[in-house]
């Protein structure tokens, strides 16, 4: 990893840096980042993270035209995720076999009819009887 073989060197470095060399992103910057896994621990190197956020936030092209010697960047290494757990017993395999009830349909909302014109007001006939 171009001088820090292990996160904990990188963590303590970036303590006090923005980056890794200098006050501005530069090609290092960019080969260290691409040899990290896509996931670090914040809690473990909080330097680290703050530092690998902030480089994410360039777009590759802008990391492409950073200053300083461009190397062969390594792949970055992927983080492996747990495979899903088997079921345990025999009853637990059935019942994902079972295929879904299908829920049961629901009643329709009846369509309101349109309402009939309101009736006109007689208060104006209640004074002339």
């Amino acid at each position: 990893m171009s001088g820090f073989e292990d996160l904990n060197k990188l963590n303590s470095h970036l303590a006090s840096r923005s980056y890794i060399e200098g006050y501005a992103p530069t090609q290092r910057d960019a080969t260290i980042f691409n040899q990290l896994p896509n996931y670090i621990d914040a809690s473990r190197f909080p330097h680290v993270a703050r530092w690998f956020n902030h480089i994410l936030s360039f777009r590759p092209h802008l990391r492409e035209s950073w200053p300083g010697e461009v190397t062969k960047p390594a792949e970055k290494k992927e983080v492996k995720k747990e495979e899903p757990k088997k079921p345990e017993s025999k009853k637990e395999e059935a019942k994902k076999e079972q295929p879904k009830k299908p829920e049961p349909k629901k009643p329709e909302p009846k369509k309101e009819q349109p309402k009939a014109a309101p009736k006109k007001s007689r208060k104006g006939r209640r004074g002339r009887r």
